[in-house]
């Protein structure tokens, strides 16, 4: 993914930087954009509060513990039936790690 978004970088914003030495600024302003767009993302389509799923990313961060099923259900705004609890949260669970890794430790910078 963050060859992807690199390739995407260079071919959609890197012809309008006209000095070489503003490129990390303009790439740093580019990841946060796309980190920030992923993330709303991901809350908007698993419903989940964005201000919790930000708690239990800098939880992982700090603790290096993959975050429980229970925490990511908490982060739900909508509670899911108790069948529909166990699969829902693993796949929030999935792309909030999959952000994590895109987006802060395969971070180019």
């Amino acid at each position: 993914m963050p060859r992807i978004l690199i390739e995407r970088f260079i071919l959609e914003s890197l012809p309008a930087v006209k000095d070489r030495d503003a490129v990390p600024e303009a790439f740093g302003e580019f990841w946060n954009k796309e980190r920030q767009e992923a993330l709303a993302t991901i809350c908007k389509e698993e419903q989940l509060a964005p201000e919790k799923v930000e708690k239990i990313i800098n939880q992982h961060l700090f603790t290096e513990i993959i975050p429980l099923r229970d925490d990511v259900v908490g982060a739900m705004m909508v509670k899911p039936k108790l069948l529909q609890r166990k699969s829902l949260a693993q796949q929030a669970l999935e792309r909030i790690m999959n952000f994590i890794e895109t987006f802060i430790i395969d971070a180019p910078y």
